[in-house]
């Protein structure tokens, strides 16, 4: 089991190293900021309409660390059971 999560680590952290800079950096600093990322998580009351819409937004614009956020607070929602992953 330890093994094969290992290797998942492992797996992606050669996926995150081919990532361009920009979002290399942006991902970076987010999981460097990973307690207030959390708190922001534990407190959003956003809708999975709204992550979707802004997910969007950022994807369009290249925001890489609002990409980074937004993507985070949906694993946590969908994590928690907040919203319906049908």
């Amino acid at each position: 089991m330890e093994e094969k999560r290992g290797n998942e680590i492992w797996k992606l952290f050669q996926e995150l190293w081919e990532l361009p800079e920009e979002p290399k950096k942006a991902l970076f600093d987010t999981l460097c900021s990973f307690p207030f990322v959390l708190e922001i998580c534990e407190n959003s009351n956003i809708s999975e309409e709204e992550i979707e819409q802004y997910l969007k937004d950022a994807a369009a614009r290249k925001d890489y660390r609002l990409l980074a956020l937004f993507c985070i607070i949906q694993a946590y929602q969908v994590q928690r059971g907040s919203h319906d992953t049908n």
